[in-house]
């Protein structure tokens, strides 16, 4: 692994004025950057979702809403 792509962080995610803070450990996605659409998987524990896993969403790569594939599963998160 290179270490120079590995990363601890903290930052926020914001949906409209929804705002979950997130901290992931883990290997830097090439596009991660101030202001990039993500995807992220964990569990949200005390106050912050912590993420195992985080990936940049690129539109090129992805067509559609992802709310419109058969395995999409929406939990609604109160804070």
């Amino acid at each position: 692994m290179d270490e120079n792509n590995y990363m601890s962080c903290n930052f926020d995610l914001q949906e409209g004025e929804a705002i979950l803070p997130v901290h992931f450990v883990g290997v830097r996605p090439d596009l991660f950057k101030n202001g990039a659409e993500v995807i992220v998987e964990g569990i949200y524990m005390n106050g912050v979702f912590e993420a195992d896993i985080l990936q940049t969403k690129c539109a090129s790569r992805y067509e559609g809403d992802l709310r419109d594939a058969d395995s999409y599963n929406l939990e609604e998160v109160s804070i």
